[in-house]
């Protein structure tokens, strides 16, 4: 009876085992769930124990902004006898409006049964919204110097990160910019201290540093309600400021790797950041009073002209300055159209914008027109004119500047030469002749410059004297060469724990691509060193036949093929592995630079 019982507990426990094993499952979660407006969130995706061959449907993240992903990872865990495994997607995302948003759940559909995972719901406040605990930490304001704007006007957006005093920052990064679609976009160059120096200020009744990071001057080149996009940055954010004086790792105490430059740092995070968008109203420039002359500038302007002759004879050039100067986009002022008389040729104007100091809206352009005087008599440049719709009055003006009247003497010019070119023409096609000299001076004369028989014997001799001291040269460095392949030898071991460092530092910051790069350079320059060769284009089977004829164990050679194999795969697979898993293969590369060492001494 005991012997019927046992076996049935058996199979109980094996059919629960089976129920355990493989059950299948999807999973979401949010690192947070009260949140302000444009903060950043993780979101996780967690499928268990499911194929390759199946059907997902994601959610739609409505009202999100995905900042970044997915993401994959993959593990696998035991316990207590059930095998689970899990492939996770990351992705992060940052709320674009504020009450409660809900994200669907993700649906797998795997031989015919659908799996559903769980919604989430986050609760996003406003900025200093009633019911909030507080002010957030870190964020970027975005400021427009006006919301309401014609066709063509300029303005000005700055972004600015705020963050809190006690909040430690490294330098930010930009991950994304504004598109600026339906605009035209000019970077405004930040000064390098003003970029690299936080700045204390009052926002809202709260203390915060500010740093600067972008600023544009814009102009819309379409009328109608218009959106800018977030812009978005990664600020590193210090968790740790110093190891604790217990930290104990092998890896740093170990006298191979003696060193302190380890001894004390600083842990960053690196947080997303987004900035709010940007609405912005563009009118379209009224028809009524459009003079017939404008050509789209906006501002308010003033305009002067002066000539630098009234009085000159026919063929000579008079230079004619016209200037307009005023508050506007100065970059529309392209052309100006004044009534210059026949008798003169005229010339593309020279056009200059000076803007004043600090400014990109205000300051003057200058056009220069060079006429050349063709025919004798009174003659007056009129028209010198300028239309503009005034920014701050809301109509269309037009300014004027004085007549200029010129006085031309002399006999009318021929308009073209019997070679049918103009006087110019022919100025210019002579400009591009160059004629033979005619007299070319004196040649070499070769008179009296023989070696005498002595000379001729001492040059000899200096000859071979600078040969002789060549192979003598060549001698002693190809017996040197021996100490410094000795030398680079010796070197091997310092040199690798520097490059290892730099491993490390990649490893800090969360860089696998680096920290692989990194790892496997150390790696190969370090049996470059030993072997006295060059790392560039070496090839992994013919080291690992070299140490094995230096008696090299097989299991060190093959752990060392291993690690270079995963380090040139990890540098470009999606998948990247996890910190844990990071650490462990530089222990593994110190291990085999330790085995390799030992046997190449």
């Amino acid at each position: 009876m005991n012997s019927i019982f046992r076996k049935i507990s058996v199979l109980i426990l094996i059919f629960t085992g089976a129920m355990l094993f493989g059950q299948k499952s999807v999973k979401m979660s949010a690192s947070a769930t009260n949140m302000f407006k444009n903060d950043a969130f993780e979101l996780e995706l967690r499928f268990e124990n499911f194929e390759s061959d199946i059907s997902v449907q994601y959610p739609a993240f409505k009202d999100l902004t995905k900042i970044s992903g997915p993401f994959q990872s993959s593990s696998t865990s035991i316990i207590n006898g059930a095998v689970t495994k899990s492939i996770v997607l990351t992705y992060q995302f940052a709320p674009r409006r504020t009450g409660s948003i809900t994200i669907e759940p993700a649906v797998v559909t795997d031989g015919g049964k659908k799996y559903s995972s769980n919604s989430v719901t986050i609760n996003v406040h406003e900025q200093g919204q009633a019911g909030t605990a507080d002010t957030r930490d870190i964020f970027i304001l975005s400021e427009i110097s006006s919301k309401n704007i014609f066709v063509g006007e300029m303005a000005r957006i700055d972004y600015t990160l705020y963050v809190k005093p006690e909040i430690k920052i490294s330098m930010p990064s930009l991950s994304e910019e504004p598109k600026f679609t339906n605009f035209v976009k000019e970077s405004v160059e930040i000064p390098q201290d003003k970029a690299r120096t936080l700045t204390q200020t009052i926002y809202k009744g709260q203390k915060y540093n500010t740093l600067p990071l972008r600023s544009y001057w814009i102009s819309p080149t379409s009328s109608g309600d218009k959106k800018i996009e977030q812009l978005s940055a990664v600020v590193p954010v210090e968790e740790k400021k110093k190891r604790k004086s217990g930290f104990s790792d092998p890896f740093f105490n170990d006298p191979f790797f003696s060193d302190d430059v380890f001894s004390g740092f600083s842990n960053y995070k690196e947080r997303s950041v987004l900035s709010d968008e940007i609405s912005i109203t563009v009118s379209s420039l009224p028809d009524e009073g459009k003079p017939s002359g404008f050509n789209g500038s906006l501002g308010s302007y003033k305009l002067s002209s002066s000539i630098d002759r009234d009085s000159v004879q026919v063929n000579d050039a008079v230079n004619l300055r016209i200037t307009v100067s005023g508050k506007g986009n100065l970059n529309s002022i392209t052309s100006l159209k004044p009534e210059i008389p026949k008798d003169f040729e005229v010339y593309d104007p020279k056009r200059t914008v000076i803007f004043d100091k600090d400014s990109k809206t205000s300051g003057k352009v200058v056009f220069e027109y060079l006429l050349l005087a063709r025919n004798p008599g009174k003659h007056k440049i009129t028209d010198i004119s300028f239309s503009y719709f005034d920014l701050k009055d809301k109509k269309y003006k037009t300014v004027t500047a004085k007549d200029h009247l010129i006085s031309v003497g002399g006999e009318a010019a021929q308009e073209r030469t019997g070679s049918g070119f103009s006087r110019r023409e022919v100025e210019v096609l002579a400009s591009d002749i160059r004629y033979i000299k005619k007299n070319t001076g004196p040649f070499y004369n070769k008179t009296g410059k023989e070696l005498t028989p002595a000379e001729l014997i001492l040059r000899l001799i200096i000859s071979a004297g600078l040969i002789l001291l060549s192979f003598i040269i060549n001698y002693f460095i190809s017996r040197n060469s021996g100490n410094l392949a000795r030398s680079r030898n010796r070197k091997a071991v310092k040199n690798a724990m520097k490059r290892l460092k730099s491993s490390y530092r990649s490893l800090e910051q969360k860089d696998t691509s680096g920290f692989y790069k990194n790892l496997d350079e150390a790696l190969l320059k370090f049996v470059a060193d030993k072997f006295n060769i060059s790392h560039a284009g070496i090839i992994v089977d013919e080291i690992a036949a070299a140490l094995g004829q230096k008696g090299v164990e097989e299991k060190t050679i093959e752990e060392m093929k291993a690690i270079l194999s995963k380090s040139a795969s990890i540098q470009f697979a999606p998948v990247k592995p996890d910190l844990s898993e990071m650490s462990s293969d530089i222990s593994t590369v110190k291990d085999l630079m330790i085995n390799i060492n030992e046997r190449l001494k």
